[in-house]
């Protein structure tokens, strides 16, 4: 599985890391399968980080658990005074909005959080109230009633 350029790891200190920050000599994992990661900075290609040839992790499960990280981590940021924008498109007219939730909103976040019959991707925080479920679409949609939900 070499071929999958992966540009987010996690460090040493367990903190996840673009590929464009890395530094060589350290060592990095990754944030699906926590096997060690190789880290390429080459002439050729952008900076990346990739799996040993002997892997059975799952490119989408790579990515999935990526956006679930940064998505904490956004909401988590929220809470030390940042904003959080995000860019939807309106069922109604078809064009795009950018809704900003203001920063302090939000109290913490978690992944894998159940409510209800369900478990969200991604559970914001207010106070001690679930306030937000976010679900991470990779290769296949939400199903339908779990959205309505």
């Amino acid at each position: 599985m070499t071929d999958l350029k992966i540009a987010f790891a996690i460090n040493e200190a367990g903190f996840l890391v673009s590929a464009k920050e890395a530094v060589k000599e350290q060592s990095y994992f990754c944030p699906s399968c926590h096997g060690k990661l190789i880290f390429r900075d080459g002439d050729i290609y952008t900076k990346h980080f990739a799996h040993s040839v002997d892997t059975n992790c799952s490119p989408e499960t790579v990515l999935h658990k990526i956006a679930k990280t940064i998505v904490k981590e956004t909401i988590n940021n929220n809470i030390e005074g940042e904003n959080i924008y995000i860019k939807h498109r309106c069922n109604e007219c078809n064009t795009f909005h950018m809704t900003k939730i203001p920063s302090k909103i939000f109290s913490g976040a978690e992944e894998e959080v159940r409510i209800s019959d369900y478990i969200c991707d991604v559970v914001g925080y207010s106070g001690d109230k679930k306030s937000l479920g976010i679900e991470i679409l990779v290769s296949h949609k939400v199903p339908t009633l779990k959205a309505q939900n």
